[in-house]
């Protein structure tokens, strides 16, 4: 695991003046890559490639980056890991390519020679953020993994074209502006996260999942159209055409593709473990890679000192019947004090999904014994595990058989309703009744649109919504691209990564994921509850009685904690307007909290947002250099 970056100036500059600036972009991702770092200039088009490198495979200087091939021509830096990369690299020596070592990346890079770029992305298996350059074409060709484990940020700035793992190394270039994108906030107050394509900052992008851009050196200003070579739509659209026959089928199924996942994704020359919850996902993925290891596996879990928030002893019960060698960690409101002024650098823009804090201890406290930690996630998603799925489901069918001049009456009254008392409540409604499709009603259920009141300037959220038919699929389908891709696996890759510690997800392997989306939604679901696959998989592990219990998610006790510890650091920030968000209605929320309603998602939304804009945006320990 590593960062990357790079830039084309707009014109000629030094060499001296490329290194000065690429050695403070590398430094920036320092954490992403401890381990060494480097960087490659281009004397004709000045473009510059950046690398810290996290040494897991190959740890010898052979694995270094930026690597060049043997001709010279071609150059590569790589974040990530290919895990099918021994098969890719018998396949290339069979057609005569002889390997200095034996890294993922050299693998990678005689790929691309040879079967060019497009189709090296489709053969490889992995997570990655990657740039790799054609001096003979002058074309820098830079992609994203199917699933956006791994994150890059590009764009144009002053004429120059910027790329990097993260914004920090953006911002400490000569080039950069730091305008905000008033779109991505209202987004941010909607979502609790900036949605790809878009950033924070105005002309910076995240590049998509499953896509890829080139970019002429000789004209960088010249912004690419993003390019799909994968998609999660067409992915589903190919699966149906071979639906899975049965559960006990599609159980079978799952159990090869997952231990095939884990099998590759075990490979380390680095310590090694997992996070266990002691849900479902977690404890599989747990349980698949002790049946192949020939010692314990380490896992490691958080808990909570209030008990309606903990499942630390469900993950200690799961551990001890697989043998595993566990370690686990319980939190309090002081630890999330402490934490809490950390997390705007450890984002990078804001971002609002209150188990960041959780997630970043775990990952503190597993850095401590192995480099490289296998998770759960994606199993909620790829499998129907949210109960919301069956109730928004069913809201929407309540719905439909209400005749239109009903459904239409009645969400006039509710508007007039939301007017005259002033409440939410009945504006939601409103919008549930006026949903033209189901995905719309999902976004509008779960989805606080009244957060867009904050705003000085009005401004409407866009929602990342696919064209869909109207079913519990969709739904899944939906978060998948959306609330998994730009919430769940950037929380992931900023909270290891600020450790030094890799990541790995194999539910989230493509092979796994794609055979998930042939699977039918009645072997997935039944009496309401969702992985009916992955459970009864499970259950050949660990007792039914130890793992089937409802579900809770990462949650955190924000509510209390505004009350208590964390009220001081909240006021101050409450206090303390900004040019975007009305300062009354911020209060007001404050107000309302306080005297015993919940308000704190919404107030989490709005603290986050202040803490980086006063840290980043304004100019503190973060600064944006001067151009």
């Amino acid at each position: 695991m590593c960062g990357i970056a790079g830039f084309i100036p707009s014109k000629a500059i030094s060499q001296d003046k490329s290194a000065e600036i690429i050695g403070a972009m590398n430094g920036r991702l320092h954490h992403r890559g401890p381990d060494s770092g480097g960087h490659w200039i281009c004397a004709e088009t000045g473009l510059v490639l950046g690398h810290r490198r996290l040494a897991i495979v190959e740890l010898s200087p052979l694995g270094a980056q930026p690597m060049l091939s043997p001709c010279g021509r071609f150059s590569l830096v790589f974040n990530g890991e290919i895990y099918n990369f021994k098969e890719l690299r018998a396949e290339l020596e069979l057609m005569g390519v002889s390997f200095l070592g034996h890294s993922d990346t050299e693998v990678l890079l005689h790929g691309f020679m040879r079967w060019g770029f497009a189709a090296t992305l489709e053969k490889a298996v992995g997570m990655f953020a990657l740039a790799f350059y054609d001096q003979q074409s002058g074309e820098l060709s830079l992609a994203r993994d199917r699933f956006g484990e791994k994150p890059l940020y590009y764009g144009v700035q002053q004429g120059a074209f910027l790329f990097a793992s993260e914004l920090s190394a953006l911002r400490v270039t000569p080039f950069f502006s730091g305008d905000l994108c008033r779109q991505a906030i209202a987004d941010y107050l909607v979502y609790n996260r900036v949605n790809a394509p878009r950033s924070i900052y105005q002309n910076i992008f995240k590049l998509c999942p499953g896509h890829f851009i080139v970019v002429n050196t000789r004209a960088p200003a010249a912004l690419p159209e993003q390019r799909s070579y994968w998609s999660v739509a067409q992915a589903y659209q190919q699966a149906q055409r071979q639906p899975v026959a049965s559960r006990q089928e599609a159980i079978a199924g799952v159990d090869h593709l997952l231990q095939q996942a884990v099998r590759q994704q075990m490979i380390a020359d680095v310590p090694l473990g997992a996070f266990l919850s002691g849900g479902i996902d977690s404890s599989l993925v747990v349980a698949a890679m002790q049946y192949q290891a020939s010692k314990p596996v380490k896992t490691f879990s958080i808990g909570f000192s209030e008990p309606e928030f903990n499942e630390a002893e469900h993950a200690a019960r799961v551990a001890e019947h697989l043998g595993c060698e566990h370690t686990e960690l319980y939190v309090d409101a002081n630890d999330a004090l402490a934490l809490v002024p950390e997390m705007a650098s450890v984002y990078d823009e804001p971002f609002a999904d209150s188990s960041q804090l959780p997630t970043y201890l775990v990952c503190q406290m597993a850095r401590q014994h192995v480099t490289v930690a296998l998770s759960g996630d994606g199993g909620d998603e790829l499998f129907a595990g949210y109960s919301r799925y069956q109730g928004i489901g069913q809201r929407w069918q309540a719905i439909q058989r209400m005749p239109a001049a009903v459904r239409k009456i009645t969400a006039g009254l509710m508007g007039g309703a939301a007017k005259v008392t002033g409440s939410g409540r009945f504006r939601v409604r409103q919008a549930w009744l006026n949903s033209p499709s189901l995905l719309s009603l999902y976004e509008d259920s779960i989805y606080p649109r009244q957060m867009l009141d904050l705003l000085q300037h009005p401004e409407t959220s866009q929602a990342p919504l696919i064209d869909l038919a109207d079913d519990m699929t969709a739904m899944q389908l939906y978060d998948i691209t959306s609330y998994m891709v730009d919430d769940i696996l950037v929380k992931v890759d900023r909270a290891s990564m600020a450790h030094s510690l890799e990541t790995r997800i194999p539910l989230l392997d493509h092979r796994l994921a794609e055979y998930a989306l042939s699977i039918p939604n009645q072997f997935n679901v039944e009496g309401g509850v969702g992985k009916q696959v992955l459970r009864q998989l499970l259950y050949r592990y660990v007792p039914q009685e130890m793992v089937d219990r409802p579900k809770r998610g990462f949650a955190v006790p924000i509510a209390q904690w505004l009350r208590g510890p964390l009220l001081p650091w909240a006021q101050t920030l409450i206090n303390t307007p900004d040019p975007y968000l009305k300062q009354a209605m911020v209060e007001q929320l404050w107000r309302s909290h306080q005297s015993g309603q919940d308000r704190s998602r919404s107030l989490w939304t709005i603290l986050m947002f202040r803490d980086w804009y006063q840290k980043v945006a304004c100019g503190g320990e973060f600064a944006v250099p001067a151009a």
